[in-house]
């Protein structure tokens, strides 16, 4: 494991003892001029938690980067904090727009919400994937089979 140190001038540096699990980057590019970027990471620390890390640039002047990390426990904590970033976090409020402002961003919103989502859904079975091999390696964990409260009931079989 190597120390990581995370910093973004918006929160307080963060440091930690870790290795990454998955990471991935996409863009999404509207036109030549207005082009988005998402970096997705998740690291496995020392103490048995993780680490996840969203960065999101721009090139557009009405929208701000950001940068979110934060340590959790359990990997359904990971997979929450990417299911509740939304696209509207980083793009400009539209009720400033005018009406014809309005429809386009509404257009570019949606074009960047789809592409985060699915890259996340494939980002997240990679992550969920390496995750299990961490813990358990190549083996495969079956499932106990209890039986259900109606089978020890006796009212099915």
């Amino acid at each position: 494991m190597n120390e990581i140190v995370m910093r973004d001038k918006n929160h307080p540096e963060m440091r930690f003892n870790g290795q990454l699990i998955a990471e991935t980057q996409f863009q999404v590019d509207l036109d030549d001029e207005d082009e988005r970027e998402f970096k997705l990471q998740v690291y496995a620390t020392e103490g048995g938690g993780y680490v996840a890390n969203l960065q999101y640039d721009t090139t557009c002047p009405n929208e701000t980067p950001v940068v979110l990390y934060e340590d959790m426990d359990l990997l359904k904590d990971v997979e929450n904090f990417f299911y509740v970033f939304e696209a509207n976090e980083v793009m400009q409020d539209l009720d400033r727009l005018k009406r014809s402002e309005r429809k386009l961003r509404s257009l570019t919103y949606k074009r960047i919400a789809k592409a985060y989502e699915n890259s996340m859904f494939k980002f997240l079975d990679i992550v969920r994937n390496r995750a299990h091999k961490e813990k358990f390696g190549d083996r495969v964990v079956e499932k106990s089979h209890r039986p259900s409260i109606l089978r020890a009931l006796g009212l099915t079989r």
